[in-house]
């Protein structure tokens, strides 16, 4: 599998998967600085803090890739992202989210539910 870390040209390609989800693209100055693109199929961010907690987000795939790949992709991409959150020493991943296959990805990888039927908000400042 091939990994890399996300830059900046990697935008375009990153904001075409979440336009073809139906989902407005992140600005590029609000990802972190740390984030992987696997096989140019899925990509994810960590954001890391002054704490042991890292916040996991904008986990996306290619929706025109083929399924199997596509599923063996983000399953190194959570490797990779919880990996790194290691090393940088952090002892907890956080992360939220709505759609069901990706919540039975992430219990299967061991994350357990906190909250539920929550609302996420955000202000720009």
């Amino acid at each position: 599998m091939k990994v890399k870390a996300f830059e900046k040209t990697d935008y375009i390609l990153v904001s075409s998967w979440w336009l073809q989800h139906g989902w407005s693209p992140v600005s590029f100055e609000m990802l972190p600085k740390i984030g992987f693109i696997v096989n140019d199929i899925c990509a994810g961010f960590l954001y890391i803090n002054d704490s042991k907690l890292c916040h996991l987000e904008w986990i996306v795939s290619d929706p025109n890739s083929d399924k199997q790949i596509r599923s063996e992709s983000l399953e190194v991409l959570l490797d990779v992202l919880e990996n790194t959150a290691k090393e940088l020493g952090c002892s907890a991943v956080f992360t939220a989210t709505k759609h069901e296959n990706l919540i039975k990805r992430y219990k299967n990888n061991g994350y357990v539910t906190t909250d539920v039927e929550m609302t996420h908000l955000i202000k720009r400042i």
